[in-house]
């Protein structure tokens, strides 16, 4: 039936599809029609299925520029992962690199670094050193230390992000481009 929770999976399903056309309201929608549907069938808290929908909200707020409601959204997934998984696992540390992207967004550069450091301890333990998560944390890290006026480690964790993103991607990735823009930026703040 409508109620079923194949159907939120549905749901589900087509609101990733619509967030990767841009279609952010009608992602929105859909992901909203999935957390109702879960919510009812699993109970209000404590399934992986409602963490995972609670995230894809999240994410879809933070598209649309809404980011009170993103933050919501994605510490209520965070909670739920943590109570359900432990903090070992990657799905975890997406969670912590999601709701620091959000407090970033917000300004609240404090946040923003503790999330980033939570998901990169995790993604360093369970992914190891040379991953591209791993980079992705780096060069977040990188960012916000440069946020917050810290340019030397913003330095530091950037040239970490190069060079595993070389490593892995190879030289012409849009990564490894981003990667040298962001240390040269840094490298201009330095020199300032």
């Amino acid at each position: 039936g409508p109620e079923h929770v194949d159907v939120a999976d549905s749901y589900n399903n087509l609101g990733t599809v619509y967030s990767h056309l841009s279609n952010f309201q009608q992602a929105k929608d859909n992901h909203a029609r999935a957390l109702d549907i879960y919510l009812k069938q699993l109970g209000p808290v404590h399934h992986i299925d409602v963490a995972n929908s609670y995230n894809s909200l999240g994410n879809v707020y933070g598209d649309l520029g809404d980011f009170h409601q993103a933050k919501v959204y994605l510490a209520r997934a965070l909670d739920i992962r943590l109570k359900q998984l432990g903090p070992e696992y990657v799905v975890v540390a997406d969670s912590y690199n999601n709701l620091g992207t959000v407090y970033s967004d917000l300004g609240y550069f404090q946040q923003v670094k503790d999330n980033y450091v939570s998901a990169l301890d995790i993604r360093l333990k369970q992914l190891g050193p040379e991953h591209v998560d791993v980079a992705a944390s780096y060069n977040n890290l990188g960012t916000v230390f440069s946020d917050l006026g810290d340019f030397q480690k913003g330095k530091d964790y950037h040239a970490r992000a190069l060079d595993i993103r070389v490593k892995q991607l190879g030289p012409k990735h849009i990564d490894v481009v981003a990667s040298y823009n962001n240390l040269g930026t840094v490298y201009r703040n330095l020199s300032d």
